[in-house]
């Protein structure tokens, strides 16, 4: 298997004015094997200097990208994303409780960019990942 680091930048935007906007950077290594990536993300908050980190899966189909996360020792999916028009987009919404979880993915020529819209009850905003090498 063969890994790589890249920089990654995060920004969650609130739908709610007053929320406004928080803006993050790191880095991700990425490591190669038979039709997936493994990304593990780590990176701060610039405001609140706290710390986040993920590990997402990236399997790859011939009409479709699974995106999976480790939760608490599991895989869990996350969307089954599908080309449209020149991005691709969850096929279906992402529930956790009582929350909506819809995904897009853009691939640009130096970077890749993954979007969540989240809504529900408590939650109204937008998260923004750019993966990028040294775009920081």
């Amino acid at each position: 298997m063969k890994s790589k680091t890249f920089s990654l930048m995060r920004s969650l935007s609130h739908f709610k004015v007053s929320a406004g906007k928080l803006s993050g950077s790191g880095e991700v290594k990425v490591i190669e094997s038979k039709n997936a990536l493994v990304f593990l993300e780590k990176g701060v908050w610039v405001d609140s200097k706290i710390a986040f980190k993920s590990q997402l899966k990236w399997e790859f189909f011939p009409d479709s990208i699974l995106l999976s996360r480790l939760r608490e020792g599991e895989m869990v999916q996350l969307a089954q994303l599908e080309p449209v028009a020149n991005r691709y987009q969850s096929s279906q919404p992402h529930i956790c409780g009582r929350d909506i979880y819809i995904a897009n993915l853009q691939f640009g020529p130096a970077q890749v960019i993954l979007e969540w819209e989240v809504s529900g009850p408590s939650k109204a905003y937008r998260s923004v990942t750019t993966y990028c090498n040294g775009c920081i």
